[in-house]
């Protein structure tokens, strides 16, 4: 079941994506679909929604505390919101600081639990990431 990737640039190395990648980037997919959904397909910054179904690609599911920082918490319903492309890119990420300071005085609350969760460390099994699909799936036919 393991996919190959191919690297552009490189030479024709191979390098094959194991249960754990692909596990993880299917609740990727899910947890940006679900986030949205949640957030009534609504920007959280200038709350822009989409007219029509094909405008949809302009929102963007951002991680509140950057994946890279914190590879641990990537998958906490509450690390992210939705943001639409405009404010996604041209504010949150070029604009870090601002960003950061309107989230902690709109969502306080939202923010110190963020807090406390950058400090639990957790890694998450071949099982536990199946569990995880699996809620989503199913939180996702419920509505």
């Amino acid at each position: 079941m393991a996919r190959i990737q191919k690297r552009p640039g490189k030479p024709t190395k191979r390098r094959v994506k194991g249960e754990l990648t692909l596990l993880g980037e299917e609740i990727d997919k899910l947890l940006a679909r679900y986030i949205k959904r949640r957030d009534r397909y609504t920007c959280w910054h200038c709350g822009w929604t989409p007219s029509e179904h094909s405008e949809m690609w302009k929102l963007h599911a951002s991680h509140v505390i950057p994946k890279k920082t914190n590879k641990l918490h990537r998958w906490s319903r509450a690390n992210v919101i939705t943001l639409c492309c405009a404010c996604h890119l041209e504010w949150w990420h070029k604009d870090p600081i601002d960003a950061a300071l309107w989230f902690m005085t709109k969502h306080p609350e939202l923010h110190r639990y963020l807090l406390t969760l950058r400090k639990r460390r957790k890694k998450y099994t071949i099982e536990e990431r199946k569990k995880l699909i699996a809620w989503f799936r199913e939180e996702m036919n419920d509505r």
